[in-house]
């Protein structure tokens, strides 16, 4: 078992690179692939995180903060969050007619906001545009609305 030589360079040998458990390691493998895919694991997970974050944050202070805020400056932002996102559903609307997906502004409009706040709920990056493009695609047009997706993604 010493080192072989491999194009000039000396390469460790070829049992010490293999899984240490040979028979588990597809199993194992398996078992933490379930998990990570695991709806109730990400939402322990993420719940877990939001706790330690919360360990962290004076409340009093953070509730004095608000009380002083300025709302109406919070109510510009939050309507100018809306618009931008309705804009933006819009525009999405107008890729899936080119596709010919066939759906409505009012349901690209609902399923655009469900996707944001999926995405903002979910330990997940794509988990919105996901479930955005599964909720107007219909059997038969879901590649074409998962392209709508992509393509609003990329613009």
């Amino acid at each position: 078992m010493g080192l072989s030589r491999q194009r000039g360079h000396y390469a460790a040998p070829r049992e010490a690179t293999r899984d240490s458990f040979p028979n588990q390691g597809p199993a194992l493998k398996k078992v933490l692939k379930k998990l990570v895919r695991s709806f109730w694991v990400r939402v322990i997970v993420s719940a877990g995180l939001l706790a330690l974050i919360a360990t962290r944050i004076d409340f009093s202070d953070a509730l004095h903060s608000l009380a002083d805020g300025e709302w109406g400056w919070f109510a510009l932002a939050v309507l100018a969050l809306v618009l931008a996102s309705a804009l933006a559903s819009y525009r999405w609307h107008l890729y899936l007619q080119a596709c010919d997906v066939d759906r409505s502004w009012r349901r690209a409009l609902s399923a655009y906001f469900l996707g944001v706040f999926t995405s903002n709920f979910l330990p997940s990056q794509v988990g919105g545009d996901v479930f955005r493009a599964l909720m107007v695609g219909r059997p038969g047009a879901r590649v074409r609305s998962f392209a709508t997706v992509v393509i609003d993604r990329a613009s």
